[in-house]
């Protein structure tokens, strides 16, 4: 583990000398904010303490990659549940059939939740280790 982690401290001092750092970053926020766990804060701190110079770009970066990560999970989210009228999909048929304790009562609770609750749970999520691609699928689909 510290192998990995002196690697990639190393790539990510490395990436400051490049032109594409600020890209990186955009990229690696926009896919922790979809769909993958990435560590971003930890390559954005990195990338600060190494050349505070550009921090306005990285503070960009960052918050344009997770804006758009974001609503991306969101539609991914919504059209992969629900189809064109409005019903539910054959992936979300899939998937109350298909994972275990996951029901349709299941789903209507946690919709009845996203109701009531949907801002909290969404602010919650950042102060959590679950990535946050996980909230912003969830969200589209309840």
């Amino acid at each position: 583990m510290k192998e990995f982690k002196n690697k990639f401290y190393s790539k990510s001092v490395s990436l400051v000398n490049k032109g594409w750092s600020a890209w990186v970053l955009l990229a690696v926020a926009f896919a922790d904010a979809s769909f993958l766990p990435l560590p971003v804060t930890t390559l954005f701190l990195i990338l600060i303490i190494v050349d505070i110079t550009k921090s306005v770009k990285y503070i960009l970066a960052v918050v344009s990659g997770t804006l758009a990560g974001a609503v991306i999970g969101y539609l991914v989210g919504h059209f992969a549940w629900i189809d064109v009228n409005g019903e539910v999909s054959g992936f979300g048929h899939f998937v109350l059939s298909s994972v275990p304790g996951f029901s349709e009562a299941a789903y209507n609770k946690l919709h009845v939740m996203y109701s009531g609750w949907d801002y909290w749970i969404l602010f919650l999520a950042t102060l959590t280790p679950i990535p946050y691609g996980v909230f912003a699928i969830s969200s589209g689909i309840f």
